[in-house]
């Protein structure tokens, strides 16, 4: 079984019974292994991140894959902060960077926005960028270093641009079994980790409130049951 199997192995360990499990792999890892070789495909002079977010988890958890097909990044949320901070981490366990969701986000007031959010980008306990959401008149988010995000952001389907319009990233949504699933295909020498930010960033971005997120997960269901 795949990494991707396993993974789906971990949602299905916390949701059935061993019995419909195992029927439920086989034919899980049957698919998967199907889906990979398209999952993974890419130019030559480009290389894949494929982030994974695990389901029924109130934690936010996510596994980041490299074209090998194994864990490059682990993803790990805080369960105390009232706005989402996703913490990453090396397969160590060594942090190399947080994705804060600020907690007061200021605009001017004919700025004509739905929903205002900022994100500070942490690598070595220091911020390295911010990433601020734009008008509703144009679904697009930008980055203080010139960067510009456009496309179907909430949908999960745009692209990154580098200060001079050039594409540097681009990031579906890829439907699987087993999780949100995102494909980041992006130039060899572009900045892999700031990338991955981006789209963690963008991934708060498009999430409910935590109370309205908690909501929804398997434990207050279970507690209400």
């Amino acid at each position: 079984m795949g990494i991707l199997g396993t993974i789906a192995k971990e949602v299905l360990d916390e949701t059935v019974g061993s019995s419909v499990r195992e029927k439920a792999i086989k034919v899980l890892d049957k698919e998967i292994e199907k889906n990979n070789e398209k999952l993974f495909e890419k130019k030559k002079d480009k290389k894949i991140l494929i982030v994974n977010q695990k389901l029924y988890s109130f934690k936010d958890t996510l596994n980041v894959l490299d074209d090998s097909q194994t864990v490059k990044y682990k993803i790990k949320g805080e369960f105390a902060s009232i706005k989402r901070h996703l913490h990453i981490y090396d397969i160590n366990n060594v942090e190399l960077a947080v994705v804060k969701e600020k907690l007061i986000a200021l605009r001017k007031p004919l700025s004509m926005q739905i929903k205002v959010d900022d994100f500070d980008f942490i690598i070595g306990g220091k911020r390295v960028a911010k990433l601020k959401s734009k008008t509703i008149f144009k679904d697009k988010l930008i980055l203080d270093n010139g960067w510009i995000v456009k496309g179907n952001i909430t949908g999960f389907k745009y692209h990154i641009f580098d200060k001079n319009g050039k594409e540097i990233a681009k990031v579906s949504n890829k439907i699987l079994y087993y999780g949100d699933t995102y494909k980041v295909e992006y130039d060899e020498d572009a900045n892999e980790l700031l990338v991955l930010m981006i789209v963690l960033a963008i991934d708060i971005y498009n999430a409910p409130s935590k109370i309205e997120d908690f909501r929804d997960t398997v434990e207050y269901r279970l507690w209400h049951w």
